[in-house]
């Protein structure tokens, strides 16, 4: 797993409209890079003993045909 309270996520065609950690609601800050990553921060490890999952918000649904 990954661990520190920032995750980057590869290149996505989709623009992200806003990132949570869906344990506890909470709004997280991210960033969209200039090379299309974006990067996760503020992510709270330790408020669930087990995973921390977070819930990454589009502005249109995700092309998955490579289209």
């Amino acid at each position: 797993g990954y661990k520190g309270k920032v995750f980057i996520l590869p290149v996505v065609n989709n623009n992200v409209t806003a990132c949570y950690d869906l344990y506890t609601k909470k709004k997280l800050s991210y960033t969209i890079n200039a090379d299309k990553t974006i990067t996760i921060r503020n992510i709270e490890r330790d408020s669930n003993k087990y995973d921390t999952i977070i819930e990454i918000v589009f502005n249109e649904n995700i092309n998955n045909n490579g289209k």
